[in-house]
């Protein structure tokens, strides 16, 4: 039996192991688990939900990505390394919209309402007051509207790219300047009529700005605090004079990121993985992460707009990126977080600026991130100026 494939029972579809992909993704889960952890402060838990995102978005961008390359291959060759790509795809996205909905719960009926009774309101709606009405939209003209650039969607006339890991906001656009009338009925499809409808994106501007907004104090004295995603939709009608916004949702774009190195053995490698590295932001896609609110005309339009295949849609809620969440601001610190934990110090290590004497005389274990990182800088240090050493590799 070769070790390198899965054992395989001919008489049955299935393989006899449970598939590794799903097995990360019931760790994955743990971490998600860790989040619902009621002895936990508030801002740990946060702090699961941002990396069991993080954790998530590297899934699809690499053991999906393997995944959907399998589909290159001709069926004979699948069967005889036991796998069927596309069962494992379903199987795969019920796990993680499973998961999905269970975040969902989470984040609204407990993380919420628990920042609530801390006075820590997460504004998901346009602030009642004044004072916070005022410095939202000054925000958004002063500081984010520069930073915002948007684009019509010309279906089949022009090929878009959507950024690796970026979030957008797509939007459904009336002109009010076409003759007609706008009909409003309860069918989702029919929220806007199609032959005068047009689309537009515009990226959440992430990359230069805290997802986070804090309002100024509320009159009873809550921390008000708003997505960067609400900010622009409260105020994405100055950016399309002469339309009206019918529709406004979130969507998402995992890239397949996955190194695929076919010889390792001639040539140089380190070329060779610097060369893959570029391609890892613009690879095809792994995953369209939607808004389920979405209308579904819209939805295929964006499909056939970026070219999306029906294996890479994934619904999602109202916000994507929830690892955005390390950065969620903490009024109230160093309340609703962990104590900090000091770095214990290493008594070999002690006192000494050249680290070297003592590991020439001795082997020394370090265990991170209990012991401080200092001692690795300062080795670092003291090999960068040591006249014998011609190469850090690490």
């Amino acid at each position: 039996m070769e070790l390198t494939r899965p054992v395989v029972d001919m008489h049955q579809d299935e393989p006899r192991y449970y598939p590794h992909d799903l097995s990360w993704l019931s760790f994955n889960y743990r971490v998600l688990m860790e989040a619902k952890n009621q002895d936990l402060p508030l801002y740990e838990r946060l702090k699961f939900l941002a990396i069991y995102s993080s954790n998530l978005d590297e899934f699809f961008k690499v053991r999906v990505a393997a995944i959907q390359s399998l589909f290159s291959l001709k069926k004979k060759k699948r069967l005889k390394w036991g796998i069927d790509p596309s069962k494992l795809l379903t199987r795969i996205h019920k796990e993680v919209d499973r998961q999905q909905q269970e975040l969902g719960e989470l984040f609204n009926d407990d993380i919420i309402p628990k920042l609530k009774e801390e006075g820590i309101r997460l504004l998901r709606r346009k602030p009642e007051e004044e004072e916070q009405i005022a410095f939202m939209e000054e925000y958004f003209d002063y500081e984010l509207r520069p930073y915002l650039q948007p684009l019509f969607l010309q279906k089949g006339k022009i090929d878009y790219f959507l950024r690796e890991n970026g979030v957008y906001l797509a939007l459904a656009l009336f002109n009010k300047n076409e003759s007609g009338s706008i009909v409003w009925e309860e069918n989702k499809d029919s929220y806007y009529p199609p032959e005068v409808t047009d689309y537009a994106i515009i990226q959440v501007p992430t990359h230069y700005f805290n997802r986070f907004l804090s309002l100024p104090l509320s009159q009873e004295g809550e921390h008000s605090i708003m997505f960067l995603d609400d900010i622009m939709r409260y105020n994405i009608h100055k950016l399309f004079p002469g339309y009206d916004v019918m529709h406004c949702s979130a969507i998402k774009v995992t890239r397949n990121a996955d190194l695929m190195i076919e010889d390792e053995f001639s040539g140089d490698l380190v070329k060779k993985i610097a060369k893959n590295l570029t391609k890892r932001k613009i690879g095809p896609p792994t995953r369209f992460l939607y808004d389920e609110e979405m209308p579904k005309q819209m939805l295929r339009y964006l499909r056939h707009t970026f070219a999306i295949g029906k294996r890479e849609l994934i619904p999602g809620g109202r916000y994507h990126s929830m690892s955005d969440f390390f950065s969620f601001p903490n009024p109230l610190a160093p309340k609703l977080e962990s104590e900090v934990m000091p770095p214990l110090p290493y008594a070999p290590f002690e006192g000494l600026i050249d680290l070297f004497p003592a590991i020439k005389e001795r082997d020394h274990l370090l265990h991170f991130p209990y012991h401080s990182y200092d001692y690795f800088i300062r080795f670092l240090n003291n090999a960068a100026i040591g006249p014998q050493v011609t190469h850090i590799m690490t």
